[in-house]
């Protein structure tokens, strides 16, 4: 019915010697959209006895991304700033919806350093089993998701707020970086046949600060007053050190001890580094545009945002 409507709505304007050229117009964009989309992934693994841990869980791509894990078995471990009411009837709704009863939330501000390291000296000295048969806790994959969420509104803001939002991604970015350094000398004792992640989720902006890309530049020193190209910044950024720590990890090698200093990939010759790459992969992934966490902040089309555009909420 609808596509019968489309037809008598459309049929006198669109004159027939162009039906030939609209249907291949429409046929076209199919193709291309389908194409840009990449090959479609079926495959269901089982994560069953897999260990993630995660930051931006309950964000809104954090949830999502959170109810699939545990949908596939997976026990999450959830890092949160402050351990809220709300976030524990989230949890327990995600446990009830997904018969998953190994996820957890912790306490740690991806954002605070002190944090960050009381939360991972813990972890790091729990053990399994009893006498001879400790082994240290499991984990499987890091993932950030606290990274993807966007900063800034569309329009220029004041100077003090601007500061504000590029304190926030320096923050955001170091956090990353700094609880990886805090994670790292445990992940290199894991045994090495265990493949494991680290996973960051960026914003899709990073082809708008390409052209203009400095990484030796400080971040939030430059004057330009674009938000979409301050994000992109921060993306680059993210996926500049995912790169760079996948160097330094198959550089390591299986068979460095573990209390041997981290070397310099830059300044090792081509024939020493180990053909036979890490067991750690550093990874860089963009779901692209969401409403909730890219679209709305950056027209500031809700209430909820930290700054408010009754613009934006037209526009949206």
């Amino acid at each position: 019915m609808p596509i019968h409507m489309l037809l008598n709505s459309t049929a006198g304007d669109i004159l027939s010697e162009y039906y030939t050229h609209l249907a291949v117009g429409l046929v076209s964009a199919f193709f291309i959209r389908s194409w840009a989309m990449g090959p479609s992934n079926t495959r269901e693994r089982d994560l069953h006895g897999r260990t993630v841990m995660m930051t931006g869980a309950f964000t809104p791509i954090g949830i999502t991304v959170m109810t699939k894990l545990a949908e596939r078995g997976a026990q999450i471990i959830a890092l949160e700033p402050t351990i809220s009411t709300q976030i524990m009837e989230l949890a327990f709704v995600i446990r009830s919806t997904t018969s998953n009863d190994h996820i957890f939330v912790e306490e740690c501000d991806i954002t605070s350093p002190k944090s960050m390291k009381a939360f991972t000296s813990q972890f790091v000295k729990l053990t399994k089993g009893t006498g001879g048969a400790m082994e240290p806790p499991r984990v499987d994959a890091l993932l950030f998701a606290h990274e993807y969420s966007h900063i800034g509104l569309f329009r220029s803001s004041k100077e003090k707020t601007r500061m504000d939002e590029d304190s926030l991604r320096r923050r955001r970015g170091l956090g990353t970086f700094f609880f990886i350094n805090q994670m790292l000398p445990f992940l290199l004792k894991l045994p090495s046949d265990r493949d494991i992640r680290i996973i960051n989720i960026v914003n899709p902006l990073y082809a708008t600060a390409t052209p203009t890309f400095d990484p030796l530049e400080t971040p939030g020193t430059n004057n330009q007053k674009s938000v979409s190209i301050e994000e992109g910044r921060r993306s680059l950024r993210s996926i500049i050190f995912a790169r760079h720590l996948q160097r330094v990890l198959d550089a390591l090698g299986s068979s460095t001890p573990t209390s041997a200093p981290l070397p310099n990939p830059d300044e090792m010759a081509k024939d020493t580094i180990p053909k036979k790459p890490s067991n750690i992969t550093s990874i860089v992934v963009t779901p692209g545009f969401t409403r909730a966490e890219t679209i709305v902040p950056f027209f500031g089309a809700s209430t909820r945002c930290p700054q408010f555009s009754a613009l934006g909420a037209i526009i949206i």
